[in-house]
């Protein structure tokens, strides 16, 4: 079973589908052959982002993307 979770922020809510990147992500998990996987994706905004990025990586910067190992 491919799980995926999807949140995205208010201001891109309007404009992304998110049923279909739900539907891409899980066909990306099935082309990676993998019997079983979760992926967590999140949208947000630049100064979320640097939030996270400040507090995980002591870099006080946006970034385009943050991977976390489960």
């Amino acid at each position: 079973m491919h799980t995926v979770h999807l949140q995205i922020a208010p201001p891109y809510q309007s404009w992304l589908n998110a049923d279909r990147l739900i539907a891409v992500a899980r066909s990306a998990l099935r082309a990676a052959a993998s019997p079983a996987a979760e992926l967590t994706i999140v949208l947000t905004t630049d100064e979320a982002v640097r939030e996270l990025n400040r507090r995980y990586r002591n870099v006080d910067a946006p970034t385009d993307v943050l991977s976390f190992e489960a």
